[in-house]
């Protein structure tokens, strides 16, 4: 972790509001605060007086990656600790009612499958009997085209035999 002065900067660092782990830093940026707080606490027994700006700065500035580290751990095990106590509060009675409400959900996924894949088999029918219609009318067309010189010289030929025809 680079060089910080001041809570801000430790802030913007741990607790990015983008990131997917924004609850872990910003508990993580907790510990370290409670850890300076601490250290102002031992500070002003020792020294007789509080910590200075300065000071807290170059504390800051002191801190190495182990403790920011160390602060990430003991933020993961508080914040799994808390998830065992919810867990642990849930009476028995809710933890039935969401089995149950899961097993109702998984049933009622099963029940849409039958609609869905029937109308999925239709739509399959629908597209191959249009895709054959397709095909078999493109295919009449290619094998009974009548080219424009072929159909020039039919009429030319009809004409000229309907004319001579005539002259009998």
């Amino acid at each position: 972790m680079p060089r910080c002065t001041g809570s801000l900067d430790v802030y913007d660092k741990l607790a990015d509001e983008r990131s997917r782990d924004w609850i872990m830093g910003l508990l993580t940026f907790a510990v370290v605060e409670e850890q300076k707080f601490e250290w102002m606490r031992h500070h002003a027994e020792y020294e007789g007086r509080d910590a200075t700006d300065e000071e807290i700065r170059a504390w800051y500035g002191s801190l190495p990656v182990g403790a920011v580290v160390r602060a990430r751990g003991i933020a993961e095990n508080a914040l799994g600790s808390y998830a065992e106590e919810v867990e642990a509060s849930f009476s028995d009675s809710v933890r039935e009612e969401l089995k149950c409400s899961a097993l109702i959900g998984e049933i009622r996924q099963v029940r849409r499958f039958w609609p869905q894949f029937a109308l999925s088999v239709a739509a399959g029918l629908t597209s191959s009997i249009l895709f054959a219609a397709l095909l078999f009318t493109t295919a009449f067309l290619v094998l009974n085209d009548r080219s424009p010189v072929e159909l020039g010289a039919r009429i030319i030929s009809s004409t000229t035999q309907g004319s001579t025809d005539d002259h009998k």
